[in-house]
């Protein structure tokens, strides 16, 4: 993302984003505020994941984005992603009047729409939200301020994903914040139900697990909400022979991979067996995985948050990953 908006900046009229769907969206609707044209290009998956909604803002923006006029406006749907949205309020502080946007129907992914508006906040710019209309006001954002970032929580998930399957009993997590507003946080609490407590520390994060703790029900994950955490999450309770719900799946379908389909398909690879139906991701497993006889590669259809989810699993289940190289997208050393 960072290089992308370099390249933007700087003048490019070309931009490669690989496999980056947050770029896509972010620069679909940024470019919007050039007076010159860019093309977006990147890997045949990227181009065909969904991105209607921000290039339809985009050409709303850029028909006065320029013109000076009272108001700027913005009619959307967030039903796919709210990355858009996020792209949209930052695009409003760089207006003269700021940005009115409008959005129809059901959001997807409000939680990241909540923490773009905190963070604009944060700078002093003037956000007015009412139900799905939002105001911002043209403004500046200090860099010096984001200089030190909290780590991230959807990478923070293979961590839990450890605990929750044996690997290790303790771990500390450098950097990372649980005040951070990230929509992934949700994990710590997701965790404590499997008896996972997080701690709060000056270095960062510190999880551990309960001793003799027992107590479970099947869980219900919203994907509309944590939707990167999913594939950990749906992985790792799987082969514990813990049952679970995942509604609103239908939003992973159109990641770096169909990740409903990439979640099944692997598991099944490992026997165990899951149901799709009407948005709801479903698996009856109550039975923990046993370690392999023979070596089993998980098909990670070029797609890095699966690759990982599996990755972290026990050595001695004797699972191994295909395209490794995928997960350098997040973590470029895991497997040095």
């Amino acid at each position: 993302m960072a290089r992308a908006l370099r390249s933007l900046l700087s003048g490019a009229t070309s931009i490669d984003l690989s496999d980056n769907g947050t770029a896509l969206r972010f620069i679909t609707v940024l470019s919007a505020l050039l007076k010159t044209d860019i093309t977006i290009s990147g890997s045949e998956r990227l181009m065909s994941r969904p991105n209607d909604e921000a290039r339809d803002a985009a050409r709303q923006l850029r028909q006065y984005a320029w013109r000076a006029q009272e108001t700027y406006e913005v009619n959307t749907t967030a039903r796919t992603t709210s990355q858009h949205i996020s792209a949209l309020l930052m695009a409003g502080i760089l207006l003269p009047r700021g940005l009115k946007i409008r959005v129809e129907g059901q959001v997807i992914s409000r939680p990241y729409i909540d923490l773009t508006i905190t963070v604009l906040r944060s700078q002093g710019i003037a956000v007015i939200e009412h139900e799905n209309t939002y105001l911002v006001a043209n403004g500046v954002i200090d860099r010096q301020d984001f200089s030190s970032c909290p780590a991230d929580w959807s990478s923070a998930v293979y961590a839990y994903e450890m605990l929750l399957t044996d690997v290790a009993d303790e771990l500390l997590i450098k950097g990372l914040r649980r005040d951070s507003g990230q929509p992934d946080s949700a994990v710590a609490s997701i965790a404590e139900q499997l008896g996972i407590v997080s701690e709060q520390t000056a270095e960062g994060v510190i999880i551990s697990k309960i001793p003799s703790f027992k107590s479970y029900h099947q869980l219900t994950l919203d994907a509309a909400l944590y939707p990167d955490s999913i594939p950990a999450l749906a992985v790792a309770l799987a082969v514990t022979g813990r049952q679970y719900h995942v509604i609103n799946a239908h939003v992973l379908r159109g990641k770096e991979s169909d990740r409903i389909e990439g979640i099944r398909h692997a598991l099944q690879q490992l026997n165990i067996q899951t149901q799709y139906s009407n948005g709801v991701l479903i698996s009856h497993n109550c039975l923990p995985l046993q370690p392999l006889k023979q070596s089993v590669t998980i098909e990670t259809r070029n797609d890095h948050r699966i690759a990982l989810a599996f990755a972290v699993l026990p050595k001695n289940m004797n699972i191994e990953i295909d395209n490794k190289d995928c997960v350098k997208k997040s973590f470029p050393n895991f497997f040095r």
